[in-house]
């Protein structure tokens, strides 16, 4: 017999010389995959998943939210009414945010509650051999990454709600936001997209957002350390006090406010 592929010649060697193989990571999804390690892939494909559902929710909650607060407010003029009285813009600035991040807070909490009520049943749907079972310092790194990339997800949807004219407008580019965020967490559980995001090793990490979603995926595969996760909250935090800021400084801008 002759085999068409490597893939029948590996099924062959499999049946016939069972001890020439060894375990390897392997990125697919297809039957030979399951002579491997099954675990690692598993949790590779949730690590993709997991973060989109979990960011997803905080978006879905605080999308909306963020355009009426800023947006809705100035299609209204209920935004110029607030101006002139003797507050500060930069107070109203971020009293608005910090009343929205509250609720991002809020829903990245509701989040990873069910996710971590969730992910041992899960385990046992798709089939792991072992479930996973997390310490408490893991489901803290867990919660913290998820409120800390919450926290500047929405941060940017209040700048977009400040820019934007009206509520219409806010809710139309928003999305662009998600896309570009969660994208790359869907593809990363794929083998030539994952060489990419390895390929930038310690960079990962010093993206606000995305380093929380690499966060959760390192969680998930059990392969964190005490420096990324610095890193990570770090940054995340840094970078939604900047937003914050930023919204004051575009507060001050009639341009902006009026148009």
């Amino acid at each position: 017999n002759s085999f068409s592929e490597f893939e029948t010649y590996g099924t062959y060697v499999c049946f016939k010389y069972l001890n020439s193989y060894r375990l390897r990571d392997w990125h697919s999804f297809r039957y030979a995959g399951y002579f491997f390690d099954v675990n690692a892939m598993t949790r590779k494909f949730l690590g993709g998943i997991i973060p989109f559902v979990v960011f997803l929710s905080v978006y879905l909650v605080c999308m909306n939210l963020a355009a009426n607060s800023i947006a809705g407010d100035k299609e209204k003029g209920f935004l110029n009414t607030l101006l002139v009285t003797p507050v500060k813009r930069r107070s109203i600035a971020a009293g608005k945010s910090i009343s929205i991040l509250i609720v991002a807070m809020i829903a990245s909490c509701s989040s990873c509650i069910g996710m971590a009520f969730s992910m041992p049943k899960l385990s046992k749907a798709i089939g792991l051999t072992n479930e996973i079972n997390y310490s408490i310092s893991e489901y803290l790194i867990l919660f913290f990454s998820v409120v800390t990339g919450a926290l500047v997800l929405v941060s940017l949807l209040l700048i977009f709600s400040t820019l934007a004219k009206d509520v219409k407008q806010a809710t139309t580019f928003s999305p662009l936001l998600m896309i570009v965020i969660m994208v790359p967490a869907m593809l990363s559980s794929t083998e030539n997209f994952s060489k990419c995001i390895e390929k930038l090793g310690m960079a990962n990490y010093f993206i606000p957002v995305w380093s929380s979603v690499k966060m959760l995926q390192d969680v998930i595969s059990m392969e964190c350390t005490l420096q990324h996760i610095i890193i990570t909250f770090t940054v995340n935090i840094i970078a939604a006090i900047i937003c914050v800021l930023v919204i004051g400084r575009l507060f001050k801008k009639e341009k902006i406010i009026n148009d």
